[in-house]
């Protein structure tokens, strides 16, 4: 029971979709920033088998040994068995950051594995096990819940926040910015009704406390969320993000059409990369719009259009190590 599990964890195929939306009974009131990936949800939808087939199929070996480690280490089959992961954080430190994993797991199997380490400890917090052990040279805190539900932090102190938030003794999460929005799909679909990924951040400026931020934009932007859905035919984003002002509101409604339109325009070049052409053509259909100091983008593209962004990318050659950038004089 390590971070190793969300890369041991590849390689889904099929399963029920159990999967949630983001837990916010789980998640402290004091949360800052959220990222939820409802994994029953990718699993079941062409998005997965587009993405099995560019990505993981040729790399089917390494995830192989993977998924053989993570199902001895925790008895739990990652490939039907793995449904939602959500990780928050109540400040951009990393020791605020807390994973939780929702999938059913052996906990006998887990605790003997980390009893292994020389520094696993236990203690109990309000009839909760509290473990902590060494891993990577960090030292972590974990502890099971109901609901098949594990958690994961870097300190003993948001793991016991996060098991409080659970048992009714402390607030949850009801911050309407960090709440999940549908991703909006277009030509008649309808509303993609739960988003299978979702990231929202509050307090953005605070970022640059943290680590360093060299985007001029992050730091006119108070709070921000990503929203991806697909139905059968399409995938469907939704970006919003709330400026610090009206004024930059419009900076940021301005820099995002120049870009658009840029693209548009590079990709009306029949000399054109195909990138460049199939990317100006998937975003003919993003829309922005403004209203005060809120800026909402909403994208989709038809999954096969998406396939093709997709194989541009696989295919891209990789440069050689020291291969040469220039060319002397004359050549």
């Amino acid at each position: 029971m390590c971070w190793a599990i969300l890369a041991a964890g590849m390689g889904w195929r099929v399963g029920v979709a159990r999967g949630d939306a983001l837990p916010a009974s789980s998640i402290p009131a004091e949360a800052g920033w959220v990222m939820h990936l409802d994994v029953d949800a990718v699993r079941a939808s062409p998005l997965w088998e587009i993405f099995n087939k560019k990505f993981v199929e040729p790399r089917k070996e390494e995830f192989a040994g993977r998924q053989r480690w993570i199902e001895a280490a925790t008895g739990t089959n990652m490939q039907k068995e793995l449904h939602d992961l959500t990780l928050f954080g109540t400040t951009f430190n990393e020791t605020s950051v807390c994973l939780l994993i929702h999938a059913p797991m052996d906990q006998a199997r887990v605790t003997s594995l980390l009893k292994g380490d020389p520094e696993f400890k236990t203690t109990v917090h309000n009839g909760h096990t509290i473990m902590s052990w060494r891993d990577n040279d960090k030292v972590l805190y974990g502890s099971f819940a109901a609901g098949e539900m594990a958690v994961l932090g870097r300190s003993s102190k948001m793991v016991a926040m996060v098991l409080d938030t659970m048992d009714g003794k402390s607030p949850a999460l009801n911050n309407e910015r960090l709440l999940p929005v549908a991703a909006t799909t277009m030509a008649g679909e309808g509303q993609v009704s739960s988003p299978m990924l979702w990231m929202a951040a509050i307090n953005l400026s605070d970022l640059s406390r943290a680590q360093k931020v060299d985007s001029p934009f992050m730091l006119q932007i108070d709070t921000a969320s990503v929203a991806i859905g697909a139905t059968r035919e399409r995938l469907s984003a939704r970006m919003a993000v709330l400026a610090k002002s009206e004024k930059a509101a419009q900076q940021l409604m301005a820099a995002a059409d120049g870009v658009k339109a840029m693209i548009a325009l590079a990709a009306a070049d029949e000399r054109a990369r195909p990138q460049v052409r199939t990317l100006g053509s998937a975003l003919q259909s993003l829309t922005l719009t403004m209203d005060g100091k809120d800026v909402t983008a909403n994208w989709s593209v038809e999954l096969e259009k998406l396939d093709s962004m997709l194989e541009v990318v696989r295919l891209q050659p990789k440069p050689a190590t020291g291969q040469a950038t220039t060319t002397r004089r004359g050549e």
